[in-house]
């Protein structure tokens, strides 16, 4: 898992997962550790937190079909 400084910031773009995570929501810090075990169980889960300032570009990307 990628490593993040304690000001960094992610959104999470996928879809709600439980209590765990919203849609849209902007976490401080990096990924939550509530979602180590999730993630563990698929990786890909990883890639649906995007730094804030990469937003546009990775909505435009969950857009693309193919």
């Amino acid at each position: 898992m990628k490593k993040y400084r304690s000001t960094d910031q992610v959104v999470y773009i996928g879809d709600n997962f439980g209590v765990e995570c919203a849609t849209g929501t902007v976490y401080i810090g990096g990924i939550p550790k509530t979602m180590e075990k999730h993630m563990e169980a698929v990786p890909l889960l990883e890639h649906l937190f995007v730094p804030l300032e990469d937003i546009v570009k990775a909505r435009a990307e969950l857009a693309t079909e193919g």
